[in-house]
């Protein structure tokens, strides 16, 4: 079917470099929204089927619930605002991808309400910064 989810880090344009870990939730974020044709991700991933990334042998399941998890905290939790995602989830994102999916989930946890969540992480992240 010609399907792929790109592995990270990406060879970026020169196709000499790979992209920075702390890069790696904005390349998901991209290719949620937009794809990657480049890359051969013709459609952006929140525009998958149902079936391209689900079912019996199916591949791409975890990757794209991954993937759909980093983009939706970002996008629908956080609107989009990077500063905010920043104070929730800054010691992660350097570290990339994972890290951030680790914090991510770990904060479903703590906080499972969408609102809630990003209310106490905003402010736990101002509290440890004037703590330190």
């Amino acid at each position: 079917m010609g399907l792929l989810i790109p592995d990270l880090p990406i060879t970026l344009e020169d196709g000499m470099t790979q992209s920075a870990k702390a890069d790696s939730w904005r390349i998901i974020v991209q290719h949620w929204t937009e794809g990657d044709p480049r890359l051969g991700l013709f459609l952006p991933l929140k525009d998958w089927p149902h079936h391209y990334h689900n079912g019996p042998g199916c591949q791409f399941n975890m990757k794209h619930y991954q993937r759909r998890l980093i983009a939706t905290e970002f996008l629908n939790v956080f609107q989009g605002n990077e500063e905010d995602f920043f104070k929730a989830y800054g010691k992660a994102i350097p570290q990339g991808h994972t890290k951030v999916l680790n914090a991510i989930q770990d904060a479903h946890k703590w906080h499972p309400n969408d609102g809630e969540r990003r209310r106490h992480l905003t402010n736990d992240a101002i509290d440890d910064f004037s703590q330190g």
